[in-house]
């Protein structure tokens, strides 16, 4: 059924499809949007279009030519043109689906090719090399003639050389292997060189000498030294009282125990006499002393456990 209007600007009547309704249209004379009425909302619009009605008692034949007028009226009056807008938002929001997919499509290839991609290395900082140091030298083995005038197989003696061995109880199982290093010190000097090897004992000191011109050696010196038996308190203090009165220019002392005497290390120094110690299987504490005195004195100090003493004999006797 088709809704007539009148154009709001040239006020002519046009008819348009009940599709319309509660929509616009364009007019087809004037070209004017013009607003189409919904008739199940506006009811008075459609009243006042609506054509009277005849009035009661009236004819048959009036009420038939006025409907033929009417029919002929609208004969020949133009439909207005349609304005499809429930298709053009329905295209427009199909535009839009599109791109968004279009967009997801990229979205997911462009990060796919991200994730294959290899990844950037940064060209490493250029590393200098360290000089290549040369390795450190096995520890000398202490039963072997070393260098020459050693201890130790490398620790430098200034001669005159004293060497007091403490032959007390605490030094039983390691008085022999101090006698050993002591003969493989005595290899290493010359044959002019002067030496005295000093042992300690509970009650008195043994004194091995050895004059510039003389020729005991390392031999002799084990020999002579292997006849005392360690036992009681060694008096090594007593020792090195009397190693004192050699004026030697180093002293090589074996020892066990804590040597406290800051006399003699007053009197060393006064009389430039270096102290080389050597710590047979001691503790912490003794190694703490017989460093301390060896470094008051300019010397070195030395350590040794008794596995590491027997491992290096049964190496040197093979």
């Amino acid at each position: 059924m088709a809704i007539k209007i009148r154009c709001n600007r040239c006020n002519r009547r046009i008819s348009i499809d009940e599709a319309f309704a509660g929509s616009v249209c364009r007019c087809p004379y004037c070209k004017t949007i013009n607003h189409v009425p919904n008739p199940l909302f506006e009811p008075s619009v459609l009243q006042q279009q609506r054509p009277d009605a005849p009035p009661t008692g009236a004819g048959s034949g009036p009420r038939v030519a006025m409907r033929a007028d009417a029919a002929a009226e609208m004969v020949d009056i133009p439909v207005a043109d349609r304005i499809v807008f429930q298709g053009v938002a329905t295209l427009i929001l199909m535009v839009m689906l599109l791109a968004m997919m279009i967009a997801g499509v990229v979205l997911i290839l462009s990060s796919g090719r991200q994730e294959q991609a290899p990844p950037i290395i940064q060209a490493p900082n250029e590393v200098v090399p360290e000089p290549l140091l040369p390795p450190e030298p096995a520890p000398a083995n202490p039963f072997l003639t070393g260098q020459p005038r050693t201890i130790a197989g490398d620790v430098a003696l200034k001669t005159p050389v004293v060497y007091c061995i403490d032959a007390g109880g605490l030094m039983r199982g390691m008085y022999y292997y101090a006698v050993l290093m002591t003969a493989a010190s005595v290899d290493s000097l010359a044959a002019d060189d002067a030496f005295n090897v000093i042992i300690a004992e509970e009650e008195n000191t043994k004194v091995i000498s050895q004059s510039p011109f003389g020729g005991v050696r390392g031999r002799e010196i084990e020999q002579l030294a292997s006849e005392v038996i360690p036992s009681g308190v060694g008096d090594t203090i007593a020792a090195l009282q009397e190693a004192m009165s050699f004026e030697p220019a180093t002293i090589v002392l074996f020892a066990r125990k804590r040597i406290d005497s800051p006399s003699f290390i007053r009197q060393a120094t006064e009389q430039g006499v270096v102290m080389i110690t050597i710590s047979m299987d001691g503790d912490d504490e003794v190694n703490k002393s017989l460093a301390d005195l060896a470094e008051q004195t300019g010397g070195k100090s030395l350590f040794y456990n008794s596995s590491q003493l027997q491992r290096l004999l049964n190496q040197a006797e093979k």
